[in-house]
């Protein structure tokens, strides 16, 4: 009993242990994104601009997934800007489906995910 006990918490600390540094590479990751728009809006239009980090919006009512997190929302006299912020490792290339890519992380295992750009596609209609 006591075994089975500390093997439940061991798998609960690793799960929680691999959510908590997923999310913090993403944070870190939309962070670095965000500095390094600061440094180039203020080089091409110092005070002209405006940048919006975590904006929740709601852009598909009454579907089972309503809401959407853009990363970074930039309005600038150029014009507006969703930019999603992935922080993957690895090599990332196409995918026989539109909607994806593939990654090869740096142990060459391979895995598909949805696209930036389709992730990116209902929000920028939206705006």
């Amino acid at each position: 009993m006591l075994a089975t006990g500390i093997a439940a918490l061991s798998i609960l600390f690793l799960y929680r242990r691999s959510t908590r540094t997923r999310l913090s590479k993403g944070v870190e990751g939309e962070r670095s994104v965000e500095a390094e728009l600061r440094s180039v809006l203020d080089w091409l239009c110092p005070g002209e601009y405006r940048l919006f980090g975590g904006l929740i919006v709601e852009h598909a009512p009454d579907t089972d997934f309503p809401t959407a997190e853009i990363d970074h929302l930039v309005i600038t006299p150029f014009g507006i800007f969703v930019i999603e912020t992935i922080n993957w490792s690895g090599k990332i290339g196409r995918s026989a489906a539109h909607d994806r890519v593939t990654r090869t992380a740096p142990g060459g295992a391979i895995s598909e995910r949805r696209s930036p750009v389709a992730q990116n596609t209902s929000k920028v209609r939206y705006i």
